[in-house]
């Protein structure tokens, strides 16, 4: 699955999830996805910090590289 592809599935998961989650006292969806549980923002913000293009394959490898790229 490509980054692009992730952030689709994000956008889905969000209506899908709509109201079952609680964050600062409101019900909304969450688009977390991968081993670190990224939400779509944050996915998107490293993978610009590392120059990645949406075809970027989102693996358990990249995944992992994502969540270091913000230490």
């Amino acid at each position: 699955m490509t980054l692009d592809e992730v952030y689709a599935y994000q956008d889905k998961l969000v209506n899908a999830t709509q109201g079952l989650v609680t964050y600062k006292g409101q019900k909304v969806g969450t688009s977390a996805v991968g081993q670190s549980q990224f939400l779509k923002s944050t996915l998107q913000d490293y993978a610009k910090k590392l120059n990645l293009p949406g075809s970027t394959i989102f693996s358990d490898r990249k995944s992992t590289r994502l969540n270091s790229s913000h230490a």
